[in-house]
């Protein structure tokens, strides 16, 4: 509560006085932060606290630099004309990202993959804003529509389950550190890949497309059960429960007693 409050205040004073100034101030605070409560007393929500704050300090200063309107906020309006600050978007999602990475190296904390991912999230949406690939499809998840927020979640999930599978083989036994690297990044590929999948085979609608997605939801569950990670299982809840609805509903009204 007390580093909320401390980091708040110095986020209240980037907008009032000089983002630049005040936030590259703030990072090496962060730095000094991060080695007493992350690399001493190794506090882990303290240290989620400082990354995130990092995080934003780094995409804040970047996104000022090269005069994205309000850094602060989800870095555009993503319904709007991005097409000429495409460029500023992803040069400010790339320069985050680096610095996570850099973050990671030197204390470790593996909520720092979760925040990696959501920057390529933001770089995806960056993307398909400028394409107009949101307002202008009926389902952005919808791979046959070849919308850019499909494929592009589809690659960041693939990405991220890569990534995830990479820390869980360096620490099989789930002991230390590279596990929780990769149960974040699990978190991140989870919902991308099944998302995408299901919502591709959702609109294709009743018959095929649902038989499709119950072979897919059966397989996402072999997944998660050979990588023993339950959010694979979790992001496909909803569906499994729209498909047992589906199947055992008699009375036309879209209701069931399952």
């Amino acid at each position: 509560v007390g580093l909320g409050i401390l980091i708040a205040g110095g986020f209240g004073l980037a907008l009032v006085l000089s983002v630049p100034v005040v936030m590259a101030l703030a990072i090496v605070a962060l730095y000094f932060l991060g080695r007493y409560f992350t690399l001493r007393r190794r506090m882990m929500l303290p240290s989620i606290l400082l990354v995130t704050a990092f995080a934003t300090a780094l995409a804040a200063i970047v996104g000022s630099l090269m005069s994205v309107d309000n850094p602060f906020s989800s870095m555009y309006d993503l319904f709007g004309d991005a097409r000429t600050n495409l460029m500023q978007h992803l040069v400010v999602c790339a320069v985050t990202a680096a610095g996570l990475v850099a973050w990671f190296r030197i204390f470790r904390v593996p909520f720092t993959m979760f925040l990696l991912g959501v920057t390529g999230a933001f770089a995806v949406l960056s993307i398909a804003g400028a394409a107009g690939d949101i307002a202008g499809t009926e389902n952005p998840f919808d791979l046959l529509e070849g919308s850019t927020v499909a494929w592009g979640t589809l690659v960041l999930g693939l990405a991220a389950l890569a990534g995830g599978i990479w820390f869980d083989m360096r620490d099989p036994h789930r002991l230390g550190r590279m596990s929780s690297s990769g149960f974040w990044l699990h978190l991140v590929a989870a919902p991308a890949l099944v998302n995408t999948v299901a919502q591709t085979f959702l609109t294709m609608g009743p018959g095929l497309g649902y038989v499709l997605m119950a072979i897919a939801l059966a397989l996402i569950t072999l997944l998660a059960v050979v990588l023993d990670r339950r959010s694979f299982l979790t992001a496909g809840i909803g569906y499994l429960i729209f498909l047992l609805l589906y199947v055992t509903d008699r009375s036309g009204e879209g209701r069931s007693w399952v």
